[in-house]
């Protein structure tokens, strides 16, 4: 330990998140009931402070451009806006995930990016869980599992490059694979003697040709009126100078949408009511063949936006033209 990190307790660094796409790997020093905020840039080889933070975090991950952590002994989930040079924006948002019921300590959090829902594991003296969360959603809180000797209990938390979660415990050293379903820990045989403070999710940096996934992108009525919806989903390859359409195909894989008008949307066939929540389910596919090696390295993002109008006055044809009242009538 050197001068300049004596002032940090024993824990520190931890609350690893790496953000893929500027290639940054972000990390907590926890000073009394402060933690300072760095980044280290994989481009430039440089350490940068991004700020500080209020709380002591142990457990964090990234998600949509913003550092996430929950606030060490308390159910705070708080999401920290950066801005574009890396260091944090003014603006954050909270949210108590259990209504301030529960309080969580050390573990960490992981988000599965295919649809946003946040894991997190909790210590023993602390929560002793296994649980899930979807973000804005006040009654989502889930407890997958609460047992300590089968449960994801008290662990570090991330992502592999094959897509699976897996768990470290910092106490042993030991390494699981876990279901995300259950929250059952099974050990796994990894071939190191290290303990780390916390780990960082890596499997959307690695898609190899072949590959095939789902995600899932989800519209809520949050207003007072019964809609209709559709969405707009699209990839690209960003500055990367390759074909956006080459090598990628985004296909439907969901029966209650429809995209056979043509336009390059896709609709929901029914209706959402007030509160009520719909699931787009789309598969991607990296076509093996065809993705030769200038495609290695590279990264590929999906956008997407949601669309509403009113379910009634014949809308759909008026402002989309489409029949979609005629195709899928819903009379309740």
């Amino acid at each position: 330990m050197t001068e300049e990190t004596k002032e940090y307790d024993t824990y520190s660094p931890n609350g690893l998140a790496y953000d893929k796409q500027k290639k940054r790997l972000y990390y907590s020093m926890v000073k009394n009931t402060k933690s300072d905020l760095y980044f280290y840039d994989f481009k430039t080889k440089e350490t940068t402070k991004a700020g500080t933070l209020d709380g002591k975090v142990y457990g964090a991950a990234f998600y949509k451009g913003s550092y996430w952590f929950i606030k060490n002994e308390s159910d705070v989930l708080v999401e920290v806006k950066l801005k574009s040079d890396g260091t944090i924006s003014d603006s954050s948002t909270t949210y108590k995930i259990t209504g301030g019921k529960k309080k969580f300590g050390f573990g960490d959090v992981v988000f599965d990016i295919k649809d946003g829902t946040i894991y997190g594991s909790a210590t023993e003296a602390y929560g002793n869980v296994f649980f899930s969360y979807r973000i804005g959603e006040s009654d989502s809180y889930t407890e997958i599992n609460t047992n300590k000797n089968s449960g994801a209990i008290g662990l570090q938390i991330a992502f592999g490059s094959d897509g699976k979660l897996y768990g470290h415990s910092t106490s042993t050293g030991d390494w699981y694979s876990i279901d995300p379903d259950t929250g059952v820990k099974t050990k796994i045989s990894i071939p190191t003697e290290n303990k780390y403070n916390d780990i960082a999710s890596g499997y959307i940096s690695v898609w190899n040709p072949g590959d095939e996934d789902v995600m899932k992108y989800y519209v809520i009525n949050d207003g007072t009126k019964r809609i209709r919806v559709r969405a707009k989903i699209a990839g690209s390859w960003g500055d990367e100078g390759l074909d956006k359409n080459s090598v990628v195909s985004i296909t439907l894989d969901d029966d209650n949408w429809t995209d056979e008008y043509g336009d390059g949307y896709y609709y929901y066939k029914g209706i959402l009511k007030p509160g009520e929540k719909a699931e787009l389910r789309l598969k991607i596919k990296l076509d093996g063949p065809k993705t030769d090696n200038k495609y290695q390295g590279k990264t590929y993002t999906l956008t997407g936006s949601m669309e509403a109008i009113q379910a009634s006055n014949g809308a759909p044809l008026a402002e989309w033209n489409v029949m979609l009242d005629v195709d899928y009538p819903v009379t309740e």
